[in-house]
């Protein structure tokens, strides 16, 4: 208890101690339920709270959270200045393109098939022998799924997109995390997970972490990551993510 309340008194000295940056962030996100989505307009999901809790603990006023398709999200991000991605996945082709502060999500991912289809695949290399697999254009999955060989990707703008044209069965397959399926699918009007099953292929387990542009001094940055890791020692990050993911347990 005696470290904790020091790690904190040491934390909060590191932010009165640091100056607040003069240019406000311009922060982006896609519609990807539970993580981030718009109720009304406004912004809702365990990235956004996360982020906005952090941005409190750093004493920097909340930033407005701008939705829109992820490859446009990630030129933005790549171009700056000051820029940040509520959540992303860390491949070696970002690595020296993009801050990482994390992870602030890890989930196992696998493929899922249209209920009842007749796609037969229980493995990496059967996946690898169907039509077509949907997934969104520059995205965590595209990059990941080529870099194991995959060369059968329908790229498209959204995870909406590649979920309505998997109903449609205009598509064989779509990576999902087991996570955020069932909530992703829900936040699409018209969809249902009935109409989707999930494959027995572990595609892989992955790790989602906030993307900040290469123009931030990683000073900065690194404060970002002490603060989250504060968070998930006094139990703030398992609170807020509960919220949004009931059957959440700590790992």
């Amino acid at each position: 208890m005696r470290c904790g309340w020091l790690f904190g008194f040491l934390f909060l000295l590191s932010v009165l101690s640091y100056p607040r940056p003069a240019v406000a962030m311009t922060v982006l996100a896609e519609e990807y339920a539970p993580l981030s989505y718009s109720v009304d307009g406004q912004p809702r999901g365990f990235a956004v709270e996360l982020f906005h809790e952090l941005e409190r603990r750093l004493a920097l006023p909340p930033s407005d959270v701008t939705f829109m398709a992820w490859s446009r999200a990630y030129r933005l991000l790549l171009r700056g200045p000051r820029h940040a991605i509520l959540f992303m996945g860390r491949t070696m082709e970002r690595e020296d393109k993009v801050w990482f502060v994390g992870p602030i999500w890890v989930e196992d991912d696998y493929f899922y098939k249209k209920a009842g289809s007749p796609v037969a695949a229980a493995t990496l290399d059967e996946a690898r022998a169907v039509s077509r697999i949907g997934v969104v254009r520059d995205d965590f999955y595209q990059l990941r799924l080529q870099e194991m060989g995959f060369t059968n990707l329908d790229l498209g703008t959204s995870h909406e997109q590649g979920l309505r044209k998997l109903a449609q069965g205009r598509v064989d397959l779509v990576p999902m995390g087991e996570l955020t399926a069932a909530s992703q699918i829900a936040n699409y009007p018209g969809l249902s997970m009935d109409s989707f099953e999930r494959t027995d292929i572990h595609l892989l387990r992955s790790e989602m972490y906030i993307g900040f542009s290469r123009d931030m001094a990683w000073v900065e940055v690194e404060r970002w990551q002490k603060a989250l890791d504060h968070l998930r020692q006094d139990g703030t990050y398992d609170q807020i993510l509960r919220k949004f993911v009931p059957q959440w347990r700590s790992r």
